[in-house]
């Protein structure tokens, strides 16, 4: 990675504060062990962006790798809330719950993107129709997913339930 490249980057996001490219070099900066200027460039380009992926999962990376692991799991949580067939996002995901201790959650993380290929094609709130059942609600819920639990028992109540 070129300092030229992250200077150039730099320069442009100076011009143009709300490109797309921030990300990018958050992650460069990342790469140079530059964390905190690489937290404040994605903060600033999130707010442009809010819907990123790409730039909610560097910031994950970032703040994990700034010893704030409850913070980046947040972050990826919400990442694989809004995209749950990102299999990079499941991965990091997994790993930061596994190194905090919680291996069950690390494992239903891992669970999901174990067998991708498998898988039916999400819905619109991005579930698979297979867990649309009271079980796959009640779990979401005591994950503190309310909005998806909701969506599962709606479905549920339009007679709508998955079937493998």
């Amino acid at each position: 990675m070129s300092i030229k490249k992250i200077d150039k980057l730099r320069a442009s996001l100076r011009r143009e504060p709300a490109s797309a490219r921030f990300a990018e070099l958050a992650e460069l900066l990342r790469g140079r062990g530059e964390l905190e200027e690489a937290e404040a460039v994605l903060r600033s380009g999130l707010t442009y962006h809010p819907g990123s992926a790409t730039g909610r999962m560097v910031l994950a990376g970032v703040l994990i790798e700034r010893g704030r692991p409850d913070e980046g799991i947040s972050v990826l949580e919400s990442v694989v809330e809004q995209h749950p067939d990102l299999t990079k996002a499941w991965r990091l995901l997994a790993t930061t719950h596994e190194a905090s201790g919680n291996v069950q959650r690390a494992d239903q993380c891992r669970a999901m993107f174990t067998n991708k290929d498998a898988l039916p094609k999400t819905d619109e709130q991005g579930l698979p129709s297979i867990y649309r059942t009271e079980t796959m609600a009640r779990v979401l819920d005591s994950q503190g997913l309310k909005r998806q639990a909701g969506h599962v028992r709606r479905g549920l109540k339009k007679g709508d339930e998955g079937r493998p």
